[in-house]
């Protein structure tokens, strides 16, 4: 007969019930900072890889990354705008889940929300876009 220890299997039942942890991304459009998802289209690839709560810090260059969707909840951090750092531009950004943070973005096509209608919405489309 095998017997189980109870600290132990307490000690098992919670490293197994404990979330996995969230990953920071780099992303940039410029060869001049280096990041993991490089190119005009790297935001979108960087979206497409990342998982749910991930966090994608975004480099400004003053080139757009073109429009992109988020269809998952994740934290997306640009570099704002001002005289002395290259704005982080997007053509337009389209939140199509619950659970999305976007700041320092500039987006110069529009913001859509598109989450209001997804599966396990509770009233909001995201937590805060500024």
């Amino acid at each position: 007969m095998i017997k189980f220890s109870t600290p132990l299997c307490l000690l098992a039942a919670v490293a197994l019930s404990m979330p996995s942890w969230a990953t920071q991304w780099t992303v940039s459009n410029s060869a001049q900072a280096p990041a993991q998802f490089m190119g005009p289209t790297a935001l979108q690839d960087a979206v497409n890889s990342a998982s749910d709560g991930d966090t994608l810090l975004v480099t400004g260059s003053g080139a757009t990354y073109g429009n992109v969707i988020i269809d998952k909840p994740l934290v997306l951090v640009g570099m704002g705008y001002s005289p002395i750092v290259q704005a982080t531009i997007i053509g337009e950004m389209d939140i199509r889940s619950s659970g999305v943070f976007a700041t320092g973005f500039s987006a110069t096509q529009g913001l859509q929300l598109n989450a209001f209608n997804a599966p396990g919405q509770y009233g909001g489309a995201w937590d805060r876009l500024t």
